[in-house]
């Protein structure tokens, strides 16, 4: 599936597909103490199936894109 990321604000993108829904987000989960503590992804359209945190914004998002990719 393609998803079309757009990044929303500092710390967030939103990924649309072809028809222009959107289908995920992805964001940086900041600590108390100010610092990232990964980034988490959320998929619209599976009431809010949580993932792992990943270490950067780009696997977030490519997690994201497999797991639309399953049935």
């Amino acid at each position: 599936m393609t998803v079309r990321w757009e990044r929303v604000y500092l710390g967030s993108y939103h990924g649309f597909g072809d028809d222009g829904r959107q289908l995920a987000q992805v964001g940086d989960v900041i600590g108390p103490d100010g610092a990232s503590q990964g980034w988490m992804v959320y998929l619209v359209h599976r009431q809010g199936e949580l993932f792992d945190r990943y270490p950067t914004e780009e696997e977030a998002m490519a997690a994201a894109e497999a797991a639309l990719d399953q049935p």
